[in-house]
């Protein structure tokens, strides 16, 4: 059934899981003007001095880690995993959709990064803030500054240079 929906003649899907990853995009537009989404976050911001010349702007505080952002992000308390089925794709779009208040969250863009990441890899909160910070150090390709910063003779590729820093920042806590 699912075929007729991507595979066709001139389809711009290249496959199923394309088609998949278009409607969870779909999806996700949906709920970036979402009228609980929107009521949330203006529920939460309040004008206060930010910057150098102390101008006033509208803020919320990160409802993780208490930081004061102007960019602040919306998150689902069960957001879910995925989907690649219509069965599990109710499902999904019912946890994404289907809100009120109690089932949200405002957290800054590192806290809600990192949540999104350990739901995602099945991490502790800590361990997936740890791998972040890895992930990231590697691809701004200041992973081996970082090691011989920290006195950390790095590894000869990138992999085993994430895994250095996972190692040491895991001997800091």
């Amino acid at each position: 059934m699912m075929e007729k929906y991507w595979k066709y003649p001139g389809s711009p899907f290249k496959n199923e899981t394309a088609w998949w990853n278009w409607l969870r995009g779909s999806i996700r537009r949906i709920w970036s003007r979402s009228p609980v989404k929107i009521a949330y976050k203006q529920s939460r911001r309040y004008k206060a001095p930010v910057g150098k010349n102390g101008k006033e702007v509208f803020v919320s505080d990160c409802e993780m880690c208490g930081k004061q952002s102007r960019n602040c992000e919306v998150d689902h308390l069960e957001g879910g995993k995925g989907f690649h089925d219509w069965e599990t794709f109710v499902e999904w779009q019912k946890r994404i959709l289907l809100v009120s208040f109690d089932d949200i969250r405002e957290l800054c863009q590192e806290c809600h990064s990192a949540v999104s990441h350990a739901q995602k890899t099945g991490l502790s909160l800590e361990k997936a803030r740890i791998d972040k910070t890895a992930i990231e150090l590697v691809k701004t390709k200041k992973d081996r500054a970082w090691l011989l910063e920290h006195g950390v003779k790095p590894a000869s590729n990138a992999a085993m240079r994430r895994q250095q820093i996972i190692d040491y920042l895991s001997k800091e806590d």
